[in-house]
């Protein structure tokens, strides 16, 4: 959502819809989830606080709902004050739906490239049979972005299936022990600014603490990119150069 621009005539009474109110916000959501499928709709202008706030576009993000969900939560965003949760689309009982302004929007998109980036580059290295290549034997399936995501950081962590992956932890460990966090630049400036971490610091004692300390205000999705970029860096070597397995 957009502001509405200063010095601009301000809408009509009945051409706004407030936050807040329930019959308002059933017709936002109706019209929201009708322009996000490309259908024509009147405009959708809301006010919120003391705001005028108009729907412009929407961006559809795969496993989106629950990123969001972990980036609300890591910069302290607020339901009704800050976006306007409008939930499922009843057409189709799926996709989730929220109005954001246009600062958090701009502020979330970095935060989903930067996940969206991590696993399209490791899709292709885990293939098309969505077999974990660490795995001996083939039987830990990795079909979907989520189960890759907690599969690389358990392993990373020394958890996991470890029996299917015997050698994942040596080369993740490894691998994650030699990475500086500033060769992830806008993990590292989260977790700066966030957790008191330096870029200096190591992605696996990174992980570690994280996952020791386990902060009310840091997402696990963080622990979860760390461990893909190291996934990538093992799976290309086995890809490459076919290490001991």
């Amino acid at each position: 959502m957009v502001p509405q621009p200063a010095g601009s005539p301000d809408p009509k009474p009945g051409d706004l819809l407030r936050v807040g109110d329930a019959g308002d916000e059933q017709e936002m959501k109706q019209l929201a989830f009708a322009g996000s499928r490309g259908e024509k709709t009147p405009p959708l202008l809301i006010t919120m606080g003391s705001e005028n706030w108009g729907f412009v576009s929407s961006i559809c993000v795969k496993a989106g709902a629950q990123l969001f969900e972990s980036f609300c939560k890591l910069e302290g965003l607020q339901d009704k004050v800050d976006y306007v949760n409008l939930g499922k689309d009843a057409a189709s009982g799926r996709a989730s739906l929220a109005l954001v302004k246009q600062p958090v929007f701009l502020a979330f998109l970095t935060r989903a490239w930067n996940r969206n980036s991590a696993m399209d580059e490791i899709r292709p290295l885990v293939g098309d049979e969505e077999a974990c290549p660490f795995d001996t034997g083939g039987e830990v399936l990795l079909n979907s972005d989520t189960v890759i995501a907690n599969h690389y950081l358990e392993l990373l962590l020394g958890r996991g299936p470890k029996e299917s992956c015997p050698q994942a932890e040596k080369y993740l460990q490894g691998i994650a022990r030699d990475m500086p966090l500033n060769q992830q630049p806008y993990i590292c400036a989260v977790l700066e600014a966030k957790g008191g971490f330096k870029g200096e610091d190591s992605v696996l004692n990174t992980v570690k603490t994280l996952d020791e300390k386990k902060a009310a205000n840091l997402p696990h999705d963080l622990s979860e990119d760390l461990a893909l970029v190291v996934a990538v860096k093992a799976l290309q070597l086995v890809d490459a150069v076919g290490l001991d397995l």
